[in-house]
């Protein structure tokens, strides 16, 4: 998660790669199932609000098709 536009937007919004991915995805009306144990960062993970202009951004960045850790 190292792409350029993907770490501008995180910084724009004050969140992780990680987390635009997540919104990213369920903007798109994609199922995800992030892995976490910790409840505080479940929640984190859902609280990112994206804007309709950075969706084009979006789908030009490399995003990882699964992230095992």
């Amino acid at each position: 998660m190292d792409d350029p536009k993907m770490l501008e937007i995180a910084n724009k919004y004050g969140k992780s790669p990680a987390q635009v991915c997540i919104r990213f995805q369920v903007q798109r009306g994609v199922s995800v199932i992030p892995k976490s144990v910790t409840p505080a960062r479940i929640k984190s993970n859902f609280e990112v609000s994206l804007l309709i202009e950075t969706l084009p951004c979006l789908h030009t960045c490399r995003l990882p098709k699964a992230v095992n850790s």
